[in-house]
Protein backbone atom coordinates (compact mmCIF):
# COMPACT_ATOMS: atom_id res chain seq x y z
CA UNK A 1 0.00 0.00 0.00
CA UNK A 2 1.32 3.60 -1.05
CA UNK A 3 1.81 5.99 1.61
CA UNK A 4 -0.94 8.16 0.22
CA UNK A 5 -3.32 5.70 0.49
CA UNK A 6 -2.17 4.63 4.33
CA UNK A 7 -2.81 7.98 5.07
CA UNK A 8 -6.15 8.32 3.06
CA UNK A 9 -7.27 5.28 5.59
CA UNK A 10 -6.18 6.81 8.39
CA UNK A 11 -8.04 9.90 7.63
CA UNK A 12 -11.45 7.73 6.84
CA UNK A 13 -11.30 5.41 9.01
CA UNK A 14 -8.27 5.77 11.34
CA UNK A 15 -7.65 7.58 15.18
CA UNK A 16 -8.41 10.91 13.59
CA UNK A 17 -11.27 10.37 11.71
CA UNK A 18 -13.11 8.37 14.76
CA UNK A 19 -12.47 11.33 17.02
CA UNK A 20 -13.90 13.82 14.47
CA UNK A 21 -17.21 11.25 14.65
CA UNK A 22 -16.74 11.12 18.52
CA UNK A 23 -17.28 14.96 18.04
CA UNK A 24 -20.44 14.81 16.17
CA UNK A 25 -22.20 11.99 18.27
CA UNK A 26 -21.12 13.93 21.65
CA UNK A 27 -22.44 17.10 20.16
CA UNK A 28 -25.57 15.71 18.76
CA UNK A 29 -26.32 14.27 22.48
CA UNK A 30 -25.95 16.99 24.23
CA UNK A 31 -28.44 19.07 21.80
CA UNK A 32 -30.67 16.15 22.10
CA UNK A 33 -30.44 16.41 26.14
CA UNK A 34 -30.64 20.00 25.82
CA UNK A 35 -34.19 19.73 23.66
CA UNK A 36 -35.65 17.26 25.81
CA UNK A 37 -34.53 18.81 29.21
CA UNK A 38 -36.40 22.10 28.36
CA UNK A 39 -39.57 20.40 27.20
CA UNK A 40 -39.92 17.44 28.66
CA UNK A 41 -36.75 16.09 30.98
CA UNK A 42 -37.14 18.50 33.79
CA UNK A 43 -34.05 16.81 35.13
CA UNK A 44 -32.57 17.61 38.94
CA UNK A 45 -29.35 19.25 39.24
CA UNK A 46 -28.32 15.42 39.97
CA UNK A 47 -28.93 14.66 37.27
CA UNK A 48 -27.50 17.36 35.12
CA UNK A 49 -24.49 16.88 36.60
CA UNK A 50 -23.90 13.16 36.33
CA UNK A 51 -24.95 14.23 32.38
CA UNK A 52 -22.21 16.97 32.71
CA UNK A 53 -19.56 14.26 34.00
CA UNK A 54 -20.68 11.57 31.46
CA UNK A 55 -19.99 13.93 28.40
CA UNK A 56 -17.01 15.25 30.10
CA UNK A 57 -15.70 11.26 29.81
CA UNK A 58 -16.41 10.61 27.17
CA UNK A 59 -14.94 14.01 24.94
CA UNK A 60 -11.64 13.03 27.05
CA UNK A 61 -11.67 9.17 26.54
CA UNK A 62 -12.64 9.93 22.62
CA UNK A 63 -11.42 13.30 21.55
CA UNK A 64 -8.44 13.87 23.26
CA UNK A 65 -4.61 12.76 22.75
CA UNK A 66 -5.76 9.68 24.66
CA UNK A 67 -7.30 7.95 21.89
CA UNK A 68 -4.67 8.81 19.63
CA UNK A 69 -1.89 7.82 22.07
CA UNK A 70 -3.99 4.59 23.25
CA UNK A 71 -4.60 3.44 19.47
CA UNK A 72 -0.72 4.18 18.06
CA UNK A 73 1.61 3.90 21.56
CA UNK A 74 0.57 2.99 24.53
CA UNK A 75 -1.21 0.08 25.78
CA UNK A 76 -1.45 2.02 29.37
CA UNK A 77 -3.03 4.98 27.68
CA UNK A 78 -5.76 2.18 25.67
CA UNK A 79 -7.13 0.26 28.87
CA UNK A 80 -7.11 3.89 30.56
CA UNK A 81 -9.74 4.85 27.59
CA UNK A 82 -11.51 1.44 27.67
CA UNK A 83 -12.11 2.12 31.50
CA UNK A 84 -13.64 5.83 30.94
CA UNK A 85 -15.83 4.33 28.27
CA UNK A 86 -16.79 1.08 29.56
CA UNK A 87 -17.37 1.78 33.75
CA UNK A 88 -17.63 5.39 33.35
CA UNK A 89 -19.49 6.84 30.56
CA UNK A 90 -22.40 4.48 30.52
CA UNK A 91 -23.00 4.84 34.52
CA UNK A 92 -23.05 8.29 34.65
CA UNK A 93 -25.23 8.36 31.58
CA UNK A 94 -27.45 6.14 32.83
CA UNK A 95 -28.20 8.18 36.16
CA UNK A 96 -27.79 11.65 34.33
CA UNK A 97 -30.83 11.07 32.08
CA UNK A 98 -34.58 11.62 34.22
CA UNK A 99 -36.51 8.17 33.61
CA UNK A 100 -39.46 9.91 31.96
CA UNK A 101 -36.97 10.06 28.84
CA UNK A 102 -36.55 6.21 29.12
CA UNK A 103 -40.63 5.52 30.00
CA UNK A 104 -40.88 7.51 26.70
CA UNK A 105 -39.48 4.79 24.86
CA UNK A 106 -40.53 2.38 26.21
CA UNK A 107 -44.46 3.32 25.09
CA UNK A 108 -43.06 1.78 21.96
CA UNK A 109 -44.49 -2.22 22.46
CA UNK A 110 -41.58 -3.06 19.77
CA UNK A 111 -38.91 -1.04 21.45
CA UNK A 112 -40.17 -2.49 24.80
CA UNK A 113 -39.88 -5.86 23.93
CA UNK A 114 -36.67 -5.82 22.08
CA UNK A 115 -35.26 -3.55 25.48
CA UNK A 116 -36.63 -6.48 28.00
CA UNK A 117 -35.25 -8.80 25.80
CA UNK A 118 -31.65 -7.30 25.83
CA UNK A 119 -31.44 -6.70 29.03
CA UNK A 120 -31.84 -10.03 30.74
CA UNK A 121 -29.38 -10.05 33.46
CA UNK A 122 -28.00 -13.10 32.68
CA UNK A 123 -27.41 -11.86 29.01
CA UNK A 124 -25.65 -8.65 30.04
CA UNK A 125 -23.22 -9.96 32.82
CA UNK A 126 -22.18 -12.44 30.42
CA UNK A 127 -22.51 -10.64 26.90
CA UNK A 128 -19.99 -7.53 27.67
CA UNK A 129 -17.68 -9.78 29.82
CA UNK A 130 -17.40 -12.56 27.40
CA UNK A 131 -17.24 -9.88 24.38
CA UNK A 132 -13.82 -7.93 26.38
CA UNK A 133 -11.82 -10.63 27.34
CA UNK A 134 -12.38 -11.98 23.74
CA UNK A 135 -10.92 -8.82 22.68
CA UNK A 136 -8.04 -9.47 24.73
CA UNK A 137 -6.98 -12.27 23.22
CA UNK A 138 -3.70 -11.39 21.12
CA UNK A 139 -4.46 -12.45 17.92
CA UNK A 140 -8.17 -10.89 17.80
CA UNK A 141 -6.35 -7.47 19.73
CA UNK A 142 -3.40 -7.33 16.68
CA UNK A 143 -6.02 -8.12 13.97
CA UNK A 144 -8.57 -5.48 15.24
CA UNK A 145 -6.15 -3.16 15.62
CA UNK A 146 -4.76 -3.18 12.25
CA UNK A 147 -8.34 -2.85 10.42
CA UNK A 148 -9.96 0.06 11.35
CA UNK A 149 -13.59 -0.51 10.39
CA UNK A 150 -13.04 -3.77 12.42
CA UNK A 151 -11.75 -2.03 15.35
CA UNK A 152 -14.61 0.24 15.47
CA UNK A 153 -17.26 -1.88 14.46
CA UNK A 154 -15.98 -3.82 17.84
CA UNK A 155 -15.43 -0.62 19.80
CA UNK A 156 -19.41 -0.03 19.19
CA UNK A 157 -20.45 -3.40 19.98
CA UNK A 158 -18.76 -2.97 23.31
CA UNK A 159 -19.98 0.46 23.86
CA UNK A 160 -23.72 -0.99 23.34
CA UNK A 161 -23.03 -4.12 25.71
CA UNK A 162 -21.49 -2.34 28.79
CA UNK A 163 -24.85 0.04 28.20
CA UNK A 164 -26.69 -3.18 28.33
CA UNK A 165 -24.57 -4.64 31.67
CA UNK A 166 -24.93 -1.29 33.43
CA UNK A 167 -28.24 -1.03 32.64
CA UNK A 168 -29.04 -4.09 35.09
CA UNK A 169 -27.71 -2.26 37.63
CA UNK A 170 -28.73 0.84 37.51
CA UNK A 171 -32.32 0.10 35.87
CA UNK A 172 -33.81 3.80 36.02
CA UNK A 173 -37.37 2.45 35.07
CA UNK A 174 -38.45 0.71 38.22
CA UNK A 175 -41.17 -1.52 36.30
CA UNK A 176 -38.12 -2.69 34.17
CA UNK A 177 -35.60 -3.81 37.03
CA UNK A 178 -35.38 -7.44 36.92
CA UNK A 179 -33.17 -7.58 40.35
CA UNK A 180 -33.78 -6.41 43.55
CA UNK A 181 -31.23 -4.65 45.45
CA UNK A 182 -30.18 -8.08 47.16
CA UNK A 183 -29.36 -10.12 43.57
CA UNK A 184 -27.91 -6.78 41.95
CA UNK A 185 -25.71 -6.68 45.36
CA UNK A 186 -24.55 -10.39 43.47
CA UNK A 187 -24.74 -9.44 39.93
CA UNK A 188 -22.09 -6.89 40.63
CA UNK A 189 -20.08 -9.21 42.59
CA UNK A 190 -20.42 -11.37 39.44
CA UNK A 191 -19.44 -8.56 36.99
CA UNK A 192 -16.10 -8.26 39.30
CA UNK A 193 -15.10 -11.53 39.08
CA UNK A 194 -16.40 -12.71 35.55
CA UNK A 195 -13.44 -10.22 34.20
CA UNK A 196 -11.00 -10.62 36.68
CA UNK A 197 -9.13 -13.29 34.13
CA UNK A 198 -8.57 -10.99 31.01
CA UNK A 199 -6.97 -8.12 33.61
CA UNK A 200 -4.88 -10.90 35.41
CA UNK A 201 -3.64 -12.24 32.27
CA UNK A 202 -2.69 -9.10 31.18
CA UNK A 203 -0.77 -8.08 34.44
CA UNK A 204 0.92 -11.63 34.78
CA UNK A 205 2.15 -12.59 31.44
CA UNK A 206 6.13 -12.83 31.21
CA UNK A 207 6.25 -11.29 28.00
CA UNK A 208 4.48 -8.74 25.90
CA UNK A 209 1.10 -9.97 24.40
CA UNK A 210 0.30 -7.57 21.52
CA UNK A 211 2.37 -7.17 18.84
CA UNK A 212 0.77 -3.79 17.99
CA UNK A 213 2.94 -2.20 21.34
CA UNK A 214 5.85 -4.17 20.98
CA UNK A 215 8.29 -1.95 18.31
CA UNK A 216 6.74 1.09 19.06
CA UNK A 217 8.75 4.67 18.43
CA UNK A 218 10.99 4.85 21.36
CA UNK A 219 10.19 8.44 21.10
CA UNK A 220 6.59 7.93 22.38
CA UNK A 221 7.21 5.66 24.97
CA UNK A 222 7.19 6.87 28.71
CA UNK A 223 7.77 3.04 29.56
CA UNK A 224 8.88 -0.25 28.56
CA UNK A 225 6.41 -2.14 26.59
CA UNK A 226 5.85 -4.78 29.35
CA UNK A 227 5.89 -2.09 31.95
CA UNK A 228 2.92 -0.33 29.40
CA UNK A 229 1.27 -3.75 29.35
CA UNK A 230 1.02 -4.36 33.08
CA UNK A 231 0.03 -1.00 33.78
CA UNK A 232 -2.59 -1.13 31.38
CA UNK A 233 -3.86 -4.63 33.12
CA UNK A 234 -3.77 -2.76 36.41
CA UNK A 235 -5.81 0.38 35.33
CA UNK A 236 -8.53 -1.72 33.90
CA UNK A 237 -9.25 -3.65 37.46
CA UNK A 238 -8.81 -0.66 39.49
CA UNK A 239 -11.10 1.48 37.20
CA UNK A 240 -13.46 -1.53 37.22
CA UNK A 241 -13.70 -1.85 41.16
CA UNK A 242 -13.77 1.39 41.86
CA UNK A 243 -17.00 2.05 39.72
CA UNK A 244 -18.51 -1.00 41.18
CA UNK A 245 -17.52 -0.34 44.28
CA UNK A 246 -19.34 2.91 44.47
CA UNK A 247 -22.61 1.39 42.61
CA UNK A 248 -22.39 -1.92 45.35
CA UNK A 249 -22.02 0.64 48.35
CA UNK A 250 -25.58 2.38 46.68
CA UNK A 251 -26.88 -0.47 46.23
CA UNK A 252 -26.26 -1.85 49.60
CA UNK A 253 -27.43 1.14 51.48
CA UNK A 254 -30.63 1.40 49.39
CA UNK A 255 -31.73 -2.08 50.24
CA UNK A 256 -30.14 -1.45 54.05
CA UNK A 257 -32.85 1.65 54.10
CA UNK A 258 -35.60 -0.57 52.60
CA UNK A 259 -35.14 -3.27 55.23
CA UNK A 260 -34.98 -1.06 58.27
CA UNK A 261 -38.33 0.68 56.97
CA UNK A 262 -40.29 -3.18 57.10
CA UNK A 263 -38.83 -3.70 60.27
CA UNK A 264 -39.94 -0.02 61.52
CA UNK A 265 -43.75 -1.11 60.21
CA UNK A 266 -43.54 -4.69 61.70
CA UNK A 267 -42.61 -3.29 64.83
CA UNK A 268 -45.45 -0.40 64.40
CA UNK A 269 -48.21 -3.24 63.51
CA UNK A 270 -47.20 -5.20 66.83
CA UNK A 271 -47.45 -2.08 68.86
CA UNK A 272 -50.72 -1.27 67.49
CA UNK A 273 -51.70 -5.06 68.20
CA UNK A 274 -50.44 -4.90 72.13
CA UNK A 275 -50.27 -1.29 73.04
CA UNK A 276 -48.88 -2.59 76.24
CA UNK A 277 -46.16 -4.87 75.24
CA UNK A 278 -48.33 -7.56 75.49
CA UNK A 279 -49.33 -7.32 79.35
CA UNK A 280 -53.00 -8.24 80.51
Amino acid sequence: MTDHAMNAGQVWYGPQAWSYFSIVIGIVMILIYRWFHVNALNATRKQLLAFTFSMTTYFFAMCSPLAYLGHMASFSAHMFQQSLMYMVFPCLFLVGVPSNWYAHWMKIPSVDRLFRLMTRPLVTVLGFNALFSFYHFPIVFDTAMSHPILHTGYHLLLQVTSFQMWWSMLTPIPEQSRLSDLKKIAYIFGNGVILTPACALIVFADHVLYNTYSNIDPSLQWLSPMDDQQLGGVLMKIIQELSYGIVLATTFFAWHRVERAKDKEEIASITMVFPNGGEA
